[in-house]
Formats: structure tokens, sequence, C-alpha cells
């Protein structure tokens, strides 16, 4: 099997697991619980805008999660992209998947990035939007550190995430 960067790139960070144990333990905790950081920090920073801006998120953010996943469920059933344990039998993984069914994109990096996207579409500034920033690469991060995705399902999660907020924003917002 010829590997694409995408799969030398995970072998290189995969062949890391189970040789820092802290560290296995934060992509533990990120790579499961991140998402909901991310999404209670965006949240409790619309809270503070007022009541106005809540509905006005609250009704593009769900649009674009709505379409995000639809989109990403068919991208996955027309183009199956397995995970790393089913491809790679060496795969060492520190979160095991609900479902194997789909890998590409990541759901975690949509969600992830939809949410950035809107936060920074909403005015959160340039330190907030760092910070999301820097929070749902960690996520995607830890998802590949945990043998779950390949880098590229976090990248095509990243891309279509911030496609549909736009996507989501120019026909809803």
């Amino acid at each position: 099997m010829k590997l694409s960067w995408s799969h030398k790139l995970f072998l290189w960070i995969n062949r890391h697991v189970g040789n820092w144990p802290i560290m296995d333990r934060l992509v533990y905790i990120v790579g499961y619980g991140g998402i909901v950081m991310l999404v209670f920090a965006v949240s409790i920073w619309v809270v503070y805008q007022g009541i106005v801006d809540i509905i006005i998120f609250a009704y593009i953010t769900s649009i674009a999660l709505g379409l995000g996943l639809l989109v990403s469920w068919f991208i996955g059933w027309i183009f199956p992209h397995r995970r790393p344990a089913l491809e790679l039998p060496t795969t060492k993984q520190l979160i095991h998947p609900w479902s194997n069914w789909k890998a590409f994109p990541s759901d975690h990096a949509l969600i992830s990035f939809i949410f950035i996207s809107m936060a920074i579409y909403m005015g959160i500034g340039f330190l907030g939007a760092i910070f999301l920033i820097m929070l749902g690469l960690a996520i995607g991060g830890a998802r590949v550190w945990a043998g779950v995705h390949y880098p590229r399902d976090i990248l095509g999660g990243m891309i279509l995430g911030i496609f549909i907020s736009i996507i989501s924003i120019y026909f809803f917002g």
C-alpha cells in the first residue's frame, strides 16, 4: 500500500502514543471533551452579547450545523475513508469512536470550526478568535494523536466547517 502524506504524518504522530502518559491523558481529555469546552466557551461569550445576538447566533449556527453534518455524512457515504485502526492494524488508539462507518471529514473538526466561524462572525475579537482557533486545532490534533483520524480527516472537517459557515451566513445571516 502506497502511503499518502496523511498516512505518513499519522504514523509519525501515532508512534508517540504510550511514550508520554501525561500527554496521552491530556489528549484523551481534549479528544473527548474539547468540543464541549469549545461550545461552552462560545455559548458563554454569546450570552454576554445580549438576547438579539443569542437568537441570531442560535439560528445561523443551527442551520450551519444541520447542513454541515448532512454534507459531511453525504461525503462519507459517497467517498468512504476508513479510520486508521481499520487500515493500519498497528494503530495505537486512546479513544474508541462510537462508530467506524466514516472518518472523512471529521465531524469533531466540522462542529468546532462552525462554532469558531460563527463566533468570529458575531465579533468575538482577535484574542478570542485566536483562543478558539487554537482550541479547535488542539481538538483536531488530539483526535489524530488518539488514533481516531488521519490529518486529512481533520483538515477536511475544518475546511467544510468554514465553508458551510460562510454559506450559512451569506444566505441566512
